[in-house]
């Protein structure tokens, strides 16, 4: 029992080691020596849950101006971290966050992309400051997350939901401009290219908006 217990305790060492986290990633590295010490760094750092996650899910690979992660879902390793030869371990730190929360880059429209991308980084940089890494908000993310909030702001007050206007049927309320009284449905696109469900959900009580989104449920 002694001789099987330090057996486990010489293999965890091992796994902890530089050269076991290496042997376990060796399959997932295609990057430079220097991007690939920093990987090992990295990910020796990690939680143990954590870093079996990336022996079992991540792929590596190099790319000027990397700094992405993509979901693949047709390989046995559904996680491609693109990352700069030159990237630190505080990015690397990141882009394995944004793949452990499963930020896909999936968003419904483009116009939700500044919210979605917000929303994601801010999570990534959270998780890996967690992780003891340095990673924070890029300033330019954050005007332009704050210059979306204004124009949703600005847009309420542009908008209506409204049960009164000619184009409603069977009481369902029906998105107005108060500027013009054109109308609008859930499914429709506003001028400035908004989707039209984001002012419903922002105007509506939650039960009516699932209703409007789900007529048939």
């Amino acid at each position: 029992m002694a001789k099987k217990d330090e057996q486990l305790e010489q293999l965890e060492q091992w796994e902890n080691s530089i050269d076991g986290i290496y042997d376990n990633l060796s399959n997932s590295l295609a990057v430079g020596r220097d991007l690939e010490h920093n990987i090992v760094m990295v990910v020796k750092k990690l939680p143990q849950k954590v870093r079996s996650f990336v022996y079992n899910k991540c792929a590596f690979t190099s790319a000027n101006g990397g700094g992405h992660t993509l979901c693949q879902k047709t390989l046995r390793r559904s996680w491609l971290i693109i990352l700069d030869d030159k990237a630190d371990k505080d990015i690397v730190a990141h882009e394995i966050a944004h793949a452990w929360l499963g930020h896909k880059l999936d968003f419904p429209d483009a116009r939700a992309t500044t919210e979605w991308g917000y929303k994601t980084e801010k999570e990534a940089c959270e998780q890996a400051t967690a992780w003891g890494f340095k990673s924070e908000l890029e300033p330019e993310l954050i005007e332009a997350y704050e210059e979306v909030l204004k124009q949703r702001r600005a847009m309420g007050k542009k908008y209506i939901l409204t049960t009164e206007h000619a184009v409603c049927t069977h009481g369902k309320p029906v998105l107005v401009d108060t500027e013009t009284n054109e109308a609008y449905g859930v499914g429709d696109i506003l001028p400035d290219g908004t989707p039209a469900r984001i002012m419903y959900k922002k105007l509506a009580h939650p039960d009516i908006y699932e209703e409007l989104i789900n007529p048939d449920e």
